[in-house]
């Protein structure tokens, strides 16, 4: 399996999973096509992720899929899932938490929903809402055993630092120049 390191599959991972062996990854990192967003295909694919005639049917095929690849994860890997969301006739359609609860309800454990602010979002010219400015990723579990190290992403404490944006430590509340 080391012909796989540091390797490219280029296809639809419904084509390709075969090519995968089981227990391997110890992380997966994805974000598949959004539900109705574009076109990712040179020619019109009827099979194409995010092409599904509604939001269940979108929903049904990524727990598939991701049923598919759990078990190309190790015993105590993590699936990072990015997702945006989706409007139709007006309605946010709630496809991120959707995903997340079909996956939890095809036993992968779902340890955290992560906002992913985007400061610089497209803009919209939608006016009759604020526009939308964040994607979740999420978090999931294979197990209950699984490996995640904090402090490979752990920020040094600024609380009651030069570099705090808190004026004041722990006095600042209800005081002139406090936070």
């Amino acid at each position: 399996n080391e012909s796989l390191e540091n390797s490219v599959l280029l296809g639809d991972i419904r084509d390709v999973i075969d090519k995968l062996p089981d227990k391997f990854f110890q992380a997966v990192v994805t974000s598949p096509p959004y539900f109705g967003h574009r076109d990712y295909s040179e020619k019109v694919n009827p099979n194409e992720i995010g092409k599904e005639d509604n939001v269940d049917a979108y929903v049904k095929n990524l727990v598939e899929i991701f049923g598919q690849i759990k078990p190309k994860l190790k015993d105590d890997g993590l699936l990072w899932l990015n997702l945006g969301d989706t409007y139709r006739n007006n309605n946010l359609l709630g496809v991120p938490w959707r995903v997340a609860l079909g996956l939890q309800s095809d036993n992968w454990m779902l340890r955290s929903d992560i906002i992913w602010h985007k400061p610089n979002a497209m803009p919209s010219p939608i006016t009759s809402r604020p526009t939308v400015a964040h994607e979740y990723v999420f978090l999931f579990a294979k197990s209950s055993n699984y490996y995640y190290d904090a402090d490979a992403i752990r920020e040094p404490h600024v609380t009651f630092s030069e570099k705090s944006k808190m004026k004041g430590g722990r006095n600042h509340f209800g005081k002139a120049g406090g936070t």
